[in-house]
């Protein structure tokens, strides 16, 4: 990939504007959970701690700015952003809170096993 391009890995974290589905085949051979979650003003729990957890992508499908981060302290000061139409591709077995700044945000993720 060129410099910009997307995905950019760093760490066990993955950034991304448009993510071609090809590029999780390989992780994709377990099972799939997914699903939407309407993250508010409060702490929102997104997902769970799973242990069988592989990986985890987490959708802002919404039209303003989403926090997120691993416990129910997380804030819009504290949290990583990710902007609307912006995904994250996180490995990692722990639980993901979600907050927003005001309103009601459409987070959509999909997990797998």
């Amino acid at each position: 990939m060129a410099s910009g391009d997307f995905p950019v890995a760093q760490g066990e974290i993955i950034e991304a504007k448009s993510m071609n589905s090809s590029y999780f085949n390989a992780t994709l051979a377990g099972t799939m959970n997914y699903g939407n979650i309407s993250v508010t003003t409060a702490a929102t729990l997104i997902k769970a701690t799973n242990a069988s957890r592989k990986s985890i992508l987490i959708r802002n499908n919404g039209s303003s700015t989403l926090y997120i981060g691993g416990n129910n302290s997380v804030t819009t000061s504290n949290g990583f952003e990710v902007i609307a139409g912006e995904e994250i591709y996180i490995k990692d077995t722990d639980e993901i809170y979600g907050i927003v700044a005001s309103g009601t945000l459409d987070v959509r993720y999909l997990e797998t096993q």
